[in-house]
């Protein structure tokens, strides 16, 4: 089995982030691990995570900032606290198809592939799907000078991502 950690980074998340590790609790193919960096968050995010990791059936590592550092930085920090060769960018409100990972981490079987990503569905706070991530996605432009459309959003958000650690 191809090992993969999965990349948390919280901060207040506690309405939302036990729906969120159930569904990685639920994967087909199981993280080798979770990696999750507290942004230093005032609500009870760490003592959900903490009860989580009592039971989680793969490894849990909890790490806490006591002064925010914001988001980009703490997805960072986490990323690189991951050990596993596979990366997933995992958002503490998203909720996973149980195929998710099984799905992403296929194309790693071939060793010049570096990342994959995916499509996801958009909900409301109540879990209604209003949408995926292309319906929501800008309009292809042509730059002057190029031949090429590019897209200026996507699917390919962070949450979307498997990645090799070689990237980092």
């Amino acid at each position: 089995m191809i090992a993969v950690s999965v990349a948390m980074a919280t901060y207040n998340g506690q309405k939302f982030i036990r729906e969120q590790l159930d569904s990685l609790a639920a994967q087909r193919h199981i993280p080798s691990e979770l990696v999750i960096t507290d942004d230093a968050s005032s609500d009870k995010t760490v003592a959900i995570v903490q009860q989580f990791a009592k039971a989680a059936p793969f490894p849990v590592h909890l790490h806490r900032h006591y002064e925010r550092v914001g988001y980009r930085a703490n997805f960072m920090q986490t990323a690189r606290h991951c050990a596993s060769e596979l990366i997933a960018f995992c958002d503490q409100d998203d909720i996973w198809s149980p195929r998710k990972l099984a799905l992403c981490v296929e194309p790693f079987r071939d060793p010049a592939v570096l990342l994959t990503y995916h499509n996801a569905d958009v909900v409301t706070e109540a879990g209604e799907r209003i949408g995926c991530l292309d319906h929501f996605a800008s309009p292809p432009i042509t730059p002057p000078l190029s031949l090429c459309p590019i897209r200026q959003m996507g699917s390919q958000l962070g949450f979307t991502e498997v990645f090799r650690r070689s990237i980092l």
